[in-house]
């Protein structure tokens, strides 16, 4: 037990041993102080970005008291209406309709006695017209001279528009569109009509917003006029709401309940910064509260506890190499305070000492540092955010919480060093000389073992549904017994030494003979890798997930064309797209309808094609009451079945029925070639005979034919009074195709002669294309530009099929940038200690020759030799944590929604990233290292 004074004296001794060794001292903590900085910064960040309702609510509506929306508009009912204090929930009329002669009443009736009330009125999709042809905006009028509506978005130049042909644009809509203040852009909607921008701004909470601003009375009238005029002109419904200065400072809960009474939804700041007691609240007499908030899914707390536990454990492995390293420089001084009368204990707390003052001064350092890297990240993180941080908020105990973490870390990362260097022979001490002790023959054994049980705990647990605690305790037991296995590893990798060039030779039995040194260094890098790695696996993961689940409409690059019930848009878009894009063949298809008595379509009607009897899944059928309880073997051989291969289709029905063009499709003989992908006179001979081309066999009879089922709508009343009612299915002869690629959810393809000849009538839906290439974003805004330009009286659409297209490319890239950075500074750092340590063996070097460059190759082969092993341990040790929380997540879907088909999260390596980690990571660290080492070699007087 070291006594208080002890301790004094051993702090003391810490301290001006650091102070000597300035260099050691600060590379220590840097490694303490520069995670603590990190973590100190995040969550300064973090809280600073958390506003509190209040204050969300602020920023959204500026110097406005409350914003009032129309109950109609946020919930699509009309009547009184209850809400939560803070408007995040509302009911409708209360008895399920609104009192009988109940009107929403006018706004100034609402609002507190005295309130300045300004209207402020927003519409989407807008078009505008661009560089390349046609894009949509957004569009927000308001009354500009009053200061409320000002303040709900900052001026970042110009001025506010005073003009019906003048706007202020956001900042994003500047840089998407190229443009800047005294600019004009054109509004398509209205004639053509050239608006200048006259200043720029930004929202507050939303950075990203593509929109103009126009002064009240400017635009939203007269777009409301135009789409009267001209329905393919029209744009989304224009919302209203009523910023409210009230006189007093504030509405109140009683005003705000005096609004619900009168159709009205508020969100009120004063109310949420003091919302009214529960008792208070009509809502929650109806409802109960809600209790809830946000959460995190399994998979990000398993990934974030990983990497956080990860970086820890290196902070420590990298930091005990760096103490012991210490220890060994001071070791004559320490032979000294022994020789003096100092007992182990004694010679433990100078060493421990150590770790405490460096400790201490890294997390008041990190604390600092994280401050700072706060105030000069926030900028950056609002942009990459897109929204603007509230005040600053700094949380005492949340802060000394992590400078605590970061002056234990110093102590555990002391501790070991602490316990050798107290078992040291005072006389070796005094000598300078230390032992080589042989590596242990247990811990390899050991180290096996663990990692063997630690990936069973961890994928076993996942896979049995105990996700959090089996991954998070597996992948600890594994990497720690991977960490147990390295020193094996690199006297393995010793025995090559023999058969290598000098420079790696002599790097190699360095990191041989000083295992101690080597381990920590290589497990650090182990285990940065092994972080970037699990994130890496997710991500890919998550990502081939994704693209399985995607459903394409098209080929890729193919290009579709369609107008709702109108030729004449649809010849114009047509027309468009043969003249912006680069289109080859097309195909018209056609929609079967039912024929009216008087010889028109209906419309209303829609076509379904029948599923026979004999091609049901049996596991929607009544001979399985209870799925639930079959078997696995089961459960196998009906998702072998190829009846239930489309369960998302087939789930409880026994039709087909798509939005769009539908199953049943009708197209013309000469053109089918674009529809499947391909020439097939077959086919083509089907569709001429009058007979269906069928692209699904299930939906196939034993007779070869198939059914048409025509729904009208006096069939679906009559269903309604009679239930056991269905219409008669038509049939018509079938072929099956084999068919690359179902074309817009097309399934059974007649000639337009067909459908005339079953009572339906084949009008003109949607053109598609076949194209050279990929068409270009610019062309396909062409193709919109030149189709607002005709005539046509109806809304088209233009779609491009570009297949999948993930977006974790820079997750990626930024993952293995990260691994990269940590793996090259932990590699180099160790490659520094190792400099520092072998001093004598360098002056050596330079006694009996050796050339000038020998150093730097030497230092270059020390820091790749570390980082090679690291890195290959490290691809290993993350694969356990990354499919370990592909198959919690996996577990978790499935038993959240037990299906004949369950959810299949795809385990997918992101080989190039391991690959860059392992070869090029590496290799970049040897470079580095042989550079920036200095390659005079000076000879030292030996001291033994």
């Amino acid at each position: 037990m070291v006594r208080p004074s002890a301790w004094r004296l051993a702090l003391r001794i810490a301290r001006r041993d650091a102070w000597r060794a300035k260099g050691r001292s600060a590379l220590i903590l840097a490694m303490l102080a520069l995670p603590v900085a990190g973590v100190a910064a995040a969550d300064i960040s973090y809280r600073t970005q958390q506003l509190t309702p209040a204050q969300e609510l602020r920023a959204t509506i500026g110097e406005a008291d409350a914003v009032y929306d129309s109950a109609q508009v946020v919930m699509g009912v009309s009547g009184p209406v209850m809400q939560t204090p803070l408007a995040d929930s509302y009911s409708g009329p209360y008895e399920g309709a609104p009192p009988e002669g109940w009107r929403q009443a006018p706004i100034e009736q609402v609002v507190p006695a005295g309130s300045l009330v300004t209207e402020v009125r927003e519409g989407y999709d807008v078009s505008i017209r661009t560089e390349h042809g046609i894009d949509t905006v957004a569009v927000r009028e308001a009354d500009l001279a009053q200061p409320v509506a000002r303040s709900t978005q900052e001026l970042l130049d110009g001025r506010y528009p005073e003009q019906p042909t003048e706007a202020a644009a956001s900042s994003q809509f500047l840089e998407d569109y190229g443009l800047d203040v005294g600019d004009t852009t054109v509004v398509a909607e209205l004639d053509d009509r050239e608006v200048r921008i006259v200043g720029t701004y930004e929202k507050p909470r939303d950075l990203n917003s593509v929109e103009l601003l126009f002064t009240r009375g400017s635009v939203m009238d007269d777009l409301a006029a135009a789409a009267a005029e001209d329905p393919r002109r029209a744009s989304s419904p224009v919302t209203t709401m009523w910023l409210v200065d009230a006189p007093d400072g504030g509405v109140d809960w009683e005003s705000v309940l005096t609004a619900n009474e009168g159709g009205y939804v508020v969100r009120s700041v004063q109310v949420f910064t003091s919302p009214p007691p529960d008792s208070e609240v009509p809502y929650y007499r109806e409802y109960d509260a809600w209790e809830g908030g946000p959460g995190f899914s399994a998979e990000t707390v398993l990934l974030a506890s990983t990497v956080a536990g990860m970086a820890l454990l290196q902070i420590v492995l990298l930091s005990g190499p760096a103490f012991a390293v210490g220890a060994r420089r001071s070791q004559r001084m320490l032979g000294l305070f022994g020789a003096a009368g100092a007992d182990r204990s004694h010679t433990r707390a100078v060493v421990l000492g150590g770790g405490i003052v460096l400790g201490v001064v890294g997390a008041v350092g990190g604390l600092l540092l994280g401050a700072l890297l706060s105030v000069v990240t926030r900028p950056w993180l609002e942009e990459a955010g897109g929204a603007r941080f509230g005040p600053w908020e700094f949380r005492p105990l949340e802060l000394l919480a992590i400078a605590a973490v970061g002056l234990v870390t110093g102590v555990l990362a002391a501790l070991v060093p602490a316990v050798l260097t107290a078992r040291q022979d005072v006389m070796q001490a005094l000598r300078g000389r230390v032992g080589v002790r042989r590596g242990s023959r247990r811990l390899p054994v050991i180290g096996a073992v663990a990692v063997a049980a630690g990936t069973a705990l961890a994928l076993g647990g996942t896979a049995a549904g105990q996700g959090e605690v089996a991954l998070l305790l597996g992948s600890a037991i594994a990497e720690l017994g991977l960490i147990a296995i390295v020193p094996a590893v690199i006297g393995a990798l010793g025995r090559l030494g023999r058969r290598l060039p000098l420079s790696p030779r002599l790097a190699l039995r360095d990191a041989v003979r000083n295992r101690p040194r080597t381990t920590p260094a290589v497990a650090a890098v182990m285990a940065a890798v092994a972080g970037s790695v699990a994130l890496a696996v997710y991500t890919v993961s998550d990502e081939a997930y994704q693209e399985q689940e995607y459903t394409p409409a098209l080929r890729d690059g193919m290009v579709l064309g369609g107008a709702t019930y109108d030729e004449e848009a649809l010849a114009a878009t047509r027309a468009a797209v043969e003249r912006a894009m680069p289109v080859t063949d097309r195909a018209l298809l056609l929609r079967p309808v039912a024929t009216t008595e008087g010889g028109e379509w209906e419309m209303d009607s829609w076509v379904d094609v029948q599923l026979p009897e004999e091609n049901h899944c049996p596991f929607y059928s009544e001979s399985v009451p209870d799925p639930e309880q079959l078997s696995e073997a089961e459960l196998a051989e009906l998702r072998a079945d190829p009846r239930c291969a489309e369960e998302s289709t087939l789930y409880g029905g026994s039709t087909y029925s798509f939005a769009g063009g539908g199953a049943l499709v009708a197209v013309d003989p000469a053109e089918l070639a674009v529809v499947l992908g391909r020439d097939d006179q077959d086919a083509r001979a089907a569709l001429e005979a009058g007979k269906a081309v069928v692209l699904d066999e299930l939906l196939l009879t034993a007779e070869s034919t198939v059914e048409i089922v025509v729904n009208t709508p006096e069939d679906w009343e009559r269903y309604e009074t009679d239930p056991e009612w269905s219409p008669e299915p038509r049939t018509l002869d079938a072929v099956p195709v084999d068919a690359s690629q179902v074309i817009n959810g097309a399934r059974v393809l007649i000639a337009p002669e067909t459908a005339a000849s079953v009572g339906l009538t084949a009008f003109p839906d949607v053109y598609v294309w076949q194209t050279e290439r990929m068409p270009t974003d610019e062309e396909e805004q062409a193709a919109m530009g030149l189709l607002d330009q005709s005539t046509a009286e109806n809304s088209s659409t233009i779609a491009v099929e570009r297949g999948f297209e993930p977006d974790n490319g820079v997750t990626l890239l930024l993952l293995t940038a990260f691994a990269g950075v940590v793996t090259v500074g932990a590699a180099g750092i160790a490659t520094g200690l190792a400099s520092a340590d072998s001093q004598r063996d360098l002056a050596t070097l330079a006694a009996v020759g050796a050339r000038p460059r020998v150093r730097r190759a030497l230092s270059g082969f020390q820091c790749g030799l570390i980082a090679l092993i690291g890195a290959v341990l490290g691809a290993g040790a993350g694969l356990v944590p990354g499919v370990g929380v592909i198959w919690a997540r996996e577990y978790t879907a499935n038993n959240s929604y037990p299906t004949l088909f369950p959810d299949n999260y795809p385990v997918e390596v992101p080989w190039w990233h391991l690959a860059a980690v392992v070869t090029a990571v590496p290799l970049l660290a040897l470079v580095l290292a042989a550079v920036f080492t200095r390659s005079r070699l000076a000879a030292r007087q030996r001291t033994d």
